[in-house]
Protein backbone atom coordinates (compact mmCIF):
# COMPACT_ATOMS: atom_id res chain seq x y z
CA UNK A 1 0.00 0.00 0.00
CA UNK A 2 2.85 2.56 0.52
CA UNK A 3 6.50 3.55 1.52
CA UNK A 4 8.00 5.64 4.43
CA UNK A 5 11.46 6.78 4.86
CA UNK A 6 13.02 6.78 8.38
CA UNK A 7 16.00 8.71 8.90
CA UNK A 8 19.49 7.03 10.56
CA UNK A 9 19.63 7.83 14.26
CA UNK A 10 23.25 8.40 15.80
CA UNK A 11 22.02 7.67 19.81
CA UNK A 12 21.17 4.64 21.29
CA UNK A 13 17.18 4.61 21.81
CA UNK A 14 16.54 4.14 25.22
CA UNK A 15 12.47 2.81 25.72
CA UNK A 16 12.38 3.67 28.97
CA UNK A 17 13.46 7.55 28.37
CA UNK A 18 10.67 7.88 25.35
CA UNK A 19 7.77 5.22 26.05
CA UNK A 20 6.51 7.02 28.72
CA UNK A 21 2.89 7.80 29.96
CA UNK A 22 2.16 11.45 29.63
CA UNK A 23 -1.13 12.09 30.82
CA UNK A 24 -1.11 16.03 30.51
CA UNK A 25 -1.07 18.01 26.88
CA UNK A 26 2.32 19.51 26.54
CA UNK A 27 3.16 21.63 23.68
CA UNK A 28 6.93 20.38 22.28
CA UNK A 29 7.87 22.06 19.27
CA UNK A 30 11.08 19.65 19.42
CA UNK A 31 8.64 16.19 18.40
CA UNK A 32 10.97 15.09 21.07
CA UNK A 33 8.40 12.74 22.79
CA UNK A 34 5.13 11.55 21.56
CA UNK A 35 2.66 11.83 23.65
CA UNK A 36 1.46 8.41 25.30
CA UNK A 37 -1.25 8.00 27.44
CA UNK A 38 -1.45 4.61 27.74
CA UNK A 39 1.45 1.28 28.03
CA UNK A 40 0.01 -1.88 28.32
CA UNK A 41 1.42 -4.61 30.73
CA UNK A 42 3.30 -6.85 27.99
CA UNK A 43 4.97 -3.81 26.34
CA UNK A 44 5.93 -2.87 29.79
CA UNK A 45 7.38 -6.63 30.36
CA UNK A 46 8.83 -7.28 26.90
CA UNK A 47 10.50 -3.77 25.97
CA UNK A 48 10.72 -1.05 28.80
CA UNK A 49 14.06 -2.35 29.62
CA UNK A 50 15.23 -2.58 26.31
CA UNK A 51 17.53 -0.25 24.85
CA UNK A 52 18.09 -0.29 20.65
CA UNK A 53 21.76 0.60 18.83
CA UNK A 54 21.87 3.67 16.55
CA UNK A 55 20.03 2.42 12.64
CA UNK A 56 20.85 3.23 9.40
CA UNK A 57 18.20 4.82 7.45
CA UNK A 58 15.47 2.76 6.36
CA UNK A 59 11.98 2.37 4.36
CA UNK A 60 9.15 0.80 5.75
CA UNK A 61 6.14 -0.32 4.25
CA UNK A 62 2.78 -1.05 5.48
CA UNK A 63 -0.51 -2.80 3.79
CA UNK A 64 -4.22 -3.06 5.54
CA UNK A 65 -4.91 -6.17 6.32
CA UNK A 66 -8.30 -7.36 4.34
CA UNK A 67 -9.44 -10.23 6.06
CA UNK A 68 -8.38 -11.75 9.35
CA UNK A 69 -5.22 -13.65 9.27
CA UNK A 70 -3.21 -16.42 11.53
CA UNK A 71 -0.03 -14.27 12.68
CA UNK A 72 2.23 -17.21 11.66
CA UNK A 73 0.39 -16.84 8.18
CA UNK A 74 1.44 -13.10 8.04
CA UNK A 75 4.82 -13.34 9.61
CA UNK A 76 5.40 -16.42 6.68
CA UNK A 77 4.41 -13.85 3.87
CA UNK A 78 6.35 -10.97 5.36
CA UNK A 79 9.57 -12.97 5.51
CA UNK A 80 13.28 -11.44 6.30
CA UNK A 81 11.46 -8.47 6.59
CA UNK A 82 9.05 -8.60 9.29
CA UNK A 83 11.29 -7.04 11.72
CA UNK A 84 11.03 -3.19 12.59
CA UNK A 85 12.43 -1.19 15.71
CA UNK A 86 11.14 0.83 18.44
CA UNK A 87 12.99 3.73 17.37
CA UNK A 88 10.89 3.78 13.63
CA UNK A 89 7.76 2.93 15.67
CA UNK A 90 8.20 6.42 18.04
CA UNK A 91 9.48 8.24 14.83
CA UNK A 92 6.40 7.58 13.36
CA UNK A 93 4.16 8.62 16.31
CA UNK A 94 6.29 11.97 16.59
CA UNK A 95 5.38 12.32 13.32
CA UNK A 96 1.43 12.50 13.91
CA UNK A 97 1.69 14.20 17.38
CA UNK A 98 -2.11 15.67 16.78
CA UNK A 99 -3.78 13.16 14.47
CA UNK A 100 -2.93 13.87 11.55
CA UNK A 101 -3.34 11.56 8.46
CA UNK A 102 -0.14 9.75 7.31
CA UNK A 103 0.70 6.67 7.67
CA UNK A 104 -0.32 5.40 10.94
CA UNK A 105 -3.73 4.95 11.32
CA UNK A 106 -5.40 7.73 13.46
CA UNK A 107 -8.80 6.67 13.47
CA UNK A 108 -9.74 6.01 17.01
CA UNK A 109 -10.21 1.69 16.14
CA UNK A 110 -7.98 0.68 13.36
CA UNK A 111 -4.57 -0.79 15.01
CA UNK A 112 -1.07 -0.51 13.70
CA UNK A 113 0.70 -3.37 14.22
CA UNK A 114 4.92 -4.19 13.96
CA UNK A 115 7.06 -6.91 14.79
CA UNK A 116 9.91 -6.25 17.29
CA UNK A 117 12.37 -8.32 19.09
CA UNK A 118 11.87 -8.09 22.47
CA UNK A 119 14.98 -7.50 25.55
CA UNK A 120 15.37 -10.93 25.21
CA UNK A 121 15.12 -10.86 21.30
CA UNK A 122 11.78 -12.89 20.97
CA UNK A 123 9.91 -11.45 18.33
CA UNK A 124 6.65 -9.84 19.84
CA UNK A 125 3.73 -7.94 18.00
CA UNK A 126 3.48 -4.00 19.26
CA UNK A 127 -0.11 -2.58 18.72
CA UNK A 128 -0.46 0.80 18.53
CA UNK A 129 -3.49 2.76 18.42
CA UNK A 130 -5.02 6.70 19.42
CA UNK A 131 -7.74 7.68 21.22
CA UNK A 132 -8.82 11.29 20.79
CA UNK A 133 -9.55 14.02 24.18
CA UNK A 134 -12.53 15.93 23.54
CA UNK A 135 -11.83 18.86 26.39
CA UNK A 136 -13.33 22.07 26.47
CA UNK A 137 -9.76 23.28 25.37
CA UNK A 138 -8.70 21.10 22.86
CA UNK A 139 -9.27 17.78 20.69
CA UNK A 140 -5.47 16.31 21.14
CA UNK A 141 -4.58 12.68 20.43
CA UNK A 142 -2.52 10.61 22.63
CA UNK A 143 -0.80 7.41 21.63
CA UNK A 144 -1.50 3.32 23.32
CA UNK A 145 1.24 1.20 22.77
CA UNK A 146 0.51 -2.64 23.91
CA UNK A 147 2.33 -5.80 22.97
CA UNK A 148 1.10 -9.53 21.91
CA UNK A 149 2.51 -12.73 20.81
CA UNK A 150 2.98 -12.61 16.89
CA UNK A 151 1.10 -16.10 16.33
CA UNK A 152 -2.00 -14.55 17.54
CA UNK A 153 -4.92 -13.91 15.24
CA UNK A 154 -4.91 -10.67 13.72
CA UNK A 155 -8.40 -8.74 12.92
CA UNK A 156 -8.92 -7.50 9.26
CA UNK A 157 -8.56 -3.87 9.06
CA UNK A 158 -5.48 -3.36 10.90
CA UNK A 159 -2.49 -1.60 9.45
CA UNK A 160 1.02 -3.75 9.20
CA UNK A 161 4.46 -2.41 8.81
CA UNK A 162 7.60 -4.48 7.86
CA UNK A 163 10.94 -3.55 6.13
CA UNK A 164 11.11 -2.06 3.06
Amino acid sequence: MGTIYIPATIEKFVVREKFVVREKFVVNTSSKYAKISYIGYLFSKWFLNKIEEPKPETHLQYADLLRASSGNHILAELGEKKETTLAEIFDLMIIQPTGEDDVLFTNDYNNNIFCVRDVNNELRGVRVWNVWNNDSWSRSISWRVGAFLVNNMWPDGIRVFSRG
